[in-house]
């Protein structure tokens, strides 16, 4: 079973499903839920962390300056002032 999951991993390229079938498959079988549901809840997961993704990659290529900690702002601030 894993050697399949591997293939359709790499074939499809579906990361959201290889990640959390086994946990889907335990809570819809706790909730009594069809296999068309389960698969649902599967796609539903791999579009949000395709979406996720797709952000991450946009900030990435945007280069954006780097997040500053609000600590680092204060302080620097502060450092002004004193002056």
């Amino acid at each position: 079973m894993a050697v399949l999951r591997g293939a359709v991993r790499d074939a499809l390229h579906l990361p959201a499903f290889l990640r959390e079938q086994d946990k889907q498959a335990r809570i819809c079988a706790a909730e009594g839920v069809d296999h068309v549901r389960y698969l649902a809840r599967l796609t539903e997961l791999e579009l949000i962390d395709r979406e996720r993704r797709m952000v991450e990659r946009r900030i990435k290529s945007a280069k954006f300056p780097a997040a500053k900690a609000w600590i680092a702002l204060t302080s620097r601030r502060s450092d002004l002032l004193t002056r």
